[in-house]
């Protein structure tokens, strides 16, 4: 498979996910049969499933997790958690600042015209 040998070559270690492969379309039908529609097809539907399959990992946590696991029973560690708390924070608010003109464009897309 071109995909393996091509991100084999990544000091990490690839997670592959064929978004049109048999095991994924059981999936789907699955989801269909229990009321939860994933959606139509698509690279939509294909980003979140790829997320899902990311953060479903044993050593993958969101962030408010990690955080969270900064807290012991001890005492309130002011310290990690600021430092956490910028970690999480900062990038967001960075990209938003960014951002923010693409941001404004997109919603007001669909805005009616007078």
């Amino acid at each position: 498979m071109r995909a393996r040998r091509i991100f084999g070559q990544l000091p990490q270690k690839p997670l592959l996910l064929w978004n049109d492969g048999p095991r994924i379309r059981r999936l789907y039908q699955k989801l269909e049969e229990a009321d939860l529609n994933p959606g139509p097809p698509g690279k939509g539907r294909n980003v979140w499933t790829c997320f899902g399959a990311v953060l479903a990992g044993r050593a993958t946590r969101t962030l408010p997790a990690a955080v969270y696991n900064v807290l012991t029973f001890e005492q309130l560690a002011w310290g990690p958690l600021a430092a956490a708390a910028l970690v999480v924070t900062v990038p967001v608010l960075l990209l938003t600042i960014v951002i923010q003109k693409e941001i404004v464009v997109g919603l007001t897309h669909g805005g009616v015209k007078a």
